[in-house]
This record gives C-alpha cells, sequence and structure tokens, in this order.
C-alpha cells in the first residue's frame, strides 16, 4: 500500500511538518507515506492573478500525478465516517490525496 499526500506550498510550517512525520511514522507500519510538495513560477504568477487562474494552475500541477485512487480533500467535500474513510484504502494499492492552502477547491 501506498500513499502520497500532495501540497501546493511555498514553505512549510515547521510545527505542522512535525505533526505530519508523527503519523506518517505510525501509519508507517501499514503502508509507505509519501508527501510531495509542488510548487512553481506558473502557480506563483497564478495566484497573482486571481482564485480562478491559481485553482487552473493547481489542477494542471496535479494532472501528472493522476494516478491510482485519487482524493481530493476540499473544505466543502463529502464528509465520511471512519468507516467509510477505510473503504478507501481497500480499492488500489496506491492512494493519493491533493490539498493546497491558498486557493481551495
Amino acid at each position: 500500500m501506498n500513499v502520497n499526500v500532495f501540497t501546493i506550498e511555498k514553505s512549510s510550517d515547521k510545527s505542522l511538518d512535525i505533526i505530519a512525520n508523527e503519523y506518517t511514522k505510525m501509519i508507517s507500519r501499514f503502508a509507505k507515506v509519501e508527501e510531495i510538495k509542488i510548487f512553481n513560477k506558473h502557480i506563483a504568477s497564478a495566484q497573482m492573478i486571481g482564485a480562478k487562474e491559481a485553482k487552473a494552475s493547481y489542477t494542471k500541477a496535479y494532472e501528472p500525478f493522476l494516478k491510482g485512487y485519487n482524493v481530493a480533500l476540499d473544505v466543502q467535500g463529502e464528509s465520511l465516517s471512519s468507516e467509510q474513510f477505510s473503504t478507501i484504502f481497500n480499492q488500489d494499492i496506491t492512494v493519493n490525496f491533493f490539498y493546497w492552502r491558498c486557493f481551495w477547491l
């Protein structure tokens, strides 16, 4: 089982990195977890223009990674119980989570 967490961000919050590392350690018994941070010039310039352009640049940046079972994390998305959430991991050997901190879906 592989779990990839894709983020779009310029830099990391060190306190969040510490928490993420702790969860990664706990999960590592069950799956290989990797965090992939993406940020490029196209995203930076799109963010300066506006939310619509930023969202389009995020989609373009994520497209090469859309393999396996993909989950877009969104504050307005569907809420799942723990049991429902756990079924995601039964569907594919690779599960990708995508989120960004600037502009939401």
